[in-house]
């Protein structure tokens, strides 16, 4: 089982699963493309390794036009193929992106894929399954493969080609070196490898590509030995009768050097182009991935957009994507980017500090990260500390901590670090899990020779900081108070403060002091998230506000929004959450789905969720750690042996100190007093929560505690612990569950009118957000006061009838119960009520003559003779 918190499935954005459109001026390679169908049809694993500058995009997008059946495409970039679970998702989202294309059946097989929670080795067993079903074989692209772990590579492609029946064929396109992991498969003929010299033009295509006579075809041979970049670079400068290169450059060779490829593209690409275009080159390529708006920030020119496209019909290495809203998006090839950029920095130095301050500027509200790069590029120290001091927060709900980290460490080799810089630091390390590391960068924080400055917007810093870095409640009352204040008065930018209300409701919902204002600050952050268009924190509000819901008992409106997630508007939102984010809220979503059950009384479906939850894994101050608290009382109600130990044993998983204002050693020993209690130990239970008596105490600690000295005779103690209950605590299940237990307390000392009264009072709170499980008997003394009040008159009988009738482990009542069928169970259970048969029936959705079938059963199996002896007996 994958545990880790930093695993998660993400499927790429659709510019990574969409072919290039091969550019006008980018010639076919009807020779390679003969090799390419050949290997995929004979093979189903296809490598083509080369050094940069082959054309092996070219030449695939080329070889997909020209194909009239689907091929998938997945693009892998720097941040794409760290690990075989985004390598996987990367697949997933690549064969999805063609399921339209496919046959009817072949369609329905893909979309049956759904990761979920699977790990990687499961999910690959998935993928291998629906391929081997397939009708017809699909080719799989996937450039830049030399991104990927090779072992993880390997182990992917050989598996998927191996056993899909072939029917999943992967053409794997990268630099020369990646090739090396398939050296297997190669000597064994289960690989073809289409490599350099095969990508390389020969002298003829040189002279039938590019229209040049047999001499000017044989000059560029030989002075660029077909390497395909160089050739393409020498075809700008030459005519149609013959090519002259610059004097003096050095022939292109298959191990060109950077400095070579420097002076190549100095000479052979830029001098040829007119001067504005060049200019514009050398700016624009800045950001490998821009629009026309962006390139005309960081060139300046008017007639940006006209520029990008006399790029891309040159032939310049720039790819262009129609996106799904029409957006023209394009792409620089990188290694040409950076060298255009290298060669401005050499130069003209400040202009290319220009250019990445401009960058920073223009990146800074839609990707911060790549702003604090481009500000560390240009050496800008003072705008990299303010994008990072305005941004911080974003960055680490967007789980980008270990890049923040990673950016701070390269701003403090360019200037010391200030006190509040360390705390973005040390909030980093937070966020991914290392709390040790977290702590001695604050402590660094705290001594450090450089305090943050006395300005506002340090001081927010300082304070946003310590909601992450509070460990106790005392600690993270006082952050969240001072950051606070901060709110009204700062003026930051919308996105910013967006990201600060969310923290501000994500802090205020573990401290539980008040969820109404956390439910509020949720919401504004949900609000926001959707007109700033920003997918992350919509996601994290989304699934933080079903949790806050449930926790505050709005169920009604917590399941609204569950099912809302359910149905696609935010489908995935959970499994979406990225490493870094992951650690605080990893199964926050399949919780709050338990956590309804449980308190609605639908144990199956409890347990179905937190098997779930346990599935998906945490570490011991997570949700799965608060899984384990409820699997720990689900277990109690259930009362099996097996279950019980079971559930013990995952109670040791859970910490023992308090972490972000969470007393988890007090869930812990709650647990152990829970399953205790259930075991038969009441005495060692009722030990387990003294130390608990006093403490300002978890509302759902304080009446299940109650309960339990309730059941064990200990009435005036049940009602001390349910006085320690304050107003601003009492959600719908808690005060529901408070009153029944103190019904219970009145019924047993002969206050009946009382016990009826609370009763009824707990029913009215619990009938409209469909809380049950307060009134499921656990013991003779509740059974019977349900049984009482449902003849006394309530006018919630559809909520006791089916209580009335369930079984339990109870003596009497279990020999009494144990002669009736789970329906008859059922029927009686509204027998004890008022309810007329005609009611029952219409209730049950049954007719009436199979309610009193069931009655009279019910009376011969109890030997009575009429409903209101039978009610006696069960009383």
């Amino acid at each position: 089982m994958e545990k880790s918190p930093s695993l998660e499935w993400v499927t790429p954005p659709w510019f990574l699963v969409t072919p290039p459109k091969p550019a006008a001026l980018i010639v076919a390679r009807p020779r390679v493309h003969d090799l390419l169908q050949t290997s995929t049809g004979q093979v189903a694993l296809t490598l083509m390794g080369a050094p940069s500058g082959f054309g092996k995009t070219s030449v695939l997008s080329t070889w997909i036009s020209s194909r009239h059946v689907p091929v998938a495409w997945l693009s892998l970039t720097w941040n794409s193929g760290i690990d075989k679970r985004r390598l996987l998702g990367g697949i997933l989202g690549a064969i999805q992106g063609i399921k339209n294309q496919l046959s009817e059946g072949d369609g329905k097989l893909i979309s049956q894929l759904s990761p979920g929670s699977l790990n990687t080795d499961q999910f690959l067993q998935q993928l291998c399954h629906v391929g081997s079903n397939l009708s017809a074989p699909i080719v799989i692209v996937i450039d830049d493969a030399q991104l990927a772990d090779a072992q993880d590579l390997h182990r992917v492609a050989v598996t998927l080609s191996m056993y899909s029946e072939y029917k999943l064929r992967l053409v794997l396109s990268g630099t020369d070196n990646f090739s090396a992991s398939f050296a297997d498969e190669l000597r064994d003929g289960n690989a073809v490898l289409i490599a350099a010299e095969d990508l390389a033009f020969t002298e003829q295509e040189i002279g039938e590509q590019y229209e040049l006579g047999s001499d000017a075809a044989a000059s560029v041979f030989t002075k660029t030995a077909g390497w395909p970049i160089a050739v393409h670079l020498s075809s700008l400068t030459a005519t149609k009768s013959v090519i002259q290169l610059e004097a003096g450059m050095e022939h292109p060779k298959f191990e060109t050097s950077q400095e070579e490829l420097l002076q190549y593209v100095q000479k052979a690409v830029l001098r040829q182009l007119p001067e504005r275009l060049r200019e514009f080159v050398l700016a624009a390529t800045a950001c490998v991935r821009l629009n026309a708006s962006l390139a005309r920030q960081l060139s300046g020119f008017s007639e940006a957009a006209d520029l990008l496209d006399e790029c891309v019909e040159r032939g310049l290495f720039l790819e262009r994507y129609l996106g799904p809203d029409s957006e023209t998006v394009f792409r620089w090839y990188r290694p040409v980017a950076q060298l255009c950029q290298m060669l401005l920095h050499r130069t003209d130095p400040e202009q290319s500090a220009k250019t990445h301050r401009t960058a920073a500027e223009a990146l800074l509200h839609k990707h911060p990260l790549e702003a604090v790069d481009h500000a560390l590029r240009a050496k800008d120290t003072a705008l990299a500390t303010e994008i990072i001091r305005k941004s911080f927060i974003r960055i680490l709900c967007e789980s980008g901590a270990p890049l923040l980290n990673s950016m701070c460490l390269r701003l403090a080799q360019l200037s010391p670090p200030s006190a509040d810089l360390l705390m973005i630091r040390a909030s980093a390390l937070d966020v991914v899990g290392d709390l040790s590391g977290a702590t001695m960068l604050e402590e660094a924080a705290r001594n450090s020779q450089r305090p943050a400055p006395d300005d506002t917007t340090q001081q927010v810093v300082i304070a946003y900081c310590q909601l992450f870095l509070s460990r106790t409640a005392e600690e993270l009352v006082a952050a969240v108070d001072r950051a606070r204040e901060f709110l009204p008065k700062f003026n930051a930018a919308p996105e910013a403060r967006a990201y600060q209300i969310f923290c501000l409701g994500w802090s205020e919902l573990r401290l539980r002091r008040d969820t109404v204002d956390a439910v509020r600050l949720l919401r504004c952050a949900l609000d926001d998230a959707q007109s700033l268009e920003l997918p992350a924190l919509k996601r994290l509000s989304h699934s933080n506000l079903k949790f806050a819901l449930a926790f505050g008992g709005d169920f009604v409106a917590a399941r609204k929004l569950c099912e809302n997630a359910n149905t696609g508007e935010n489908q995935g939102a959970e499994n979406s959450l990225d490493a870094g984010w992951k650690f605080y809220d990893g199964g926050i979503g399949t919780f709050t789905l338990a956590y309804l059950d449980f308190w609605q009384g639908r144990q199956m479906e409890c347990a179905e969720h937190l098997a779930e939850l346990f599935k998906i894994g945490g570490h011991s101050t997570s949700y799965f750690a608060l899984g384990c608290v409820y699997h720990a009382m689900l277990a109690a109600l259930k009362g099996d042996p097996s279950g019980i130990q079971q559930a013990s044993d995952m109670l040791e998983l859970v910490s023992d100190v308090e972490q972000h204002g969470v007393p988890w050693g007090m869930f812990k020993t709650f647990g152990r007093a829970t399953l205790k209690f259930a075991s038969g130990n009441a005495d060692e239970a009722l030990a387990l929560l003294e130390p608990l008596r006093e403490v300002e105490s978890i509302p759902v600690i304080r009446v299940w505690s109650a309960e339990m000295f309730r059941q064990a005779g200990k009435l005036d103690e049940a009602l001390f612990w349910l006085s320690r209950l304050m107003p601003k605590e009492t959600a719908s299940y808690i005060a529901a569950q408070a009153l029944v237990t103190s019904a219970a307390v009145a019924h047993e000392r002969g206050d009946k009118s009382a016990a009826h009264e609370q009763l009824e009072r707990a029913l009215n709170i619990a009938a409209p957000e469909g809380i049950a499980l307060p009134f499921t008997p656990n013991d003779d003394t509740l059974r019977i006061l349900l049984t009482e009040h449902a003849a006394w008159g309530t006018k919630h009988e559809h909520i006791l009838a089916p209580r009335i009738g369930q079984q339990v482990g109870l003596s009497r009542t279990e020999m009494i119960s144990a002669q009736l069928s789970s329906r008859e169970r059922e029927v009686f259970g509204y027998l004890c009520t008022t309810m007329t048969a005609e009611e029952i029936a219409t209730t049950l959705f049954v007719s009436v003559n199979t309610v009193r079938t069931h009655q009279r059963s019910i009376y011969r199996k109890l030997g009575v003779n009429s409903r209101r002896d039978a009610i006696k007996l069960t009383v």
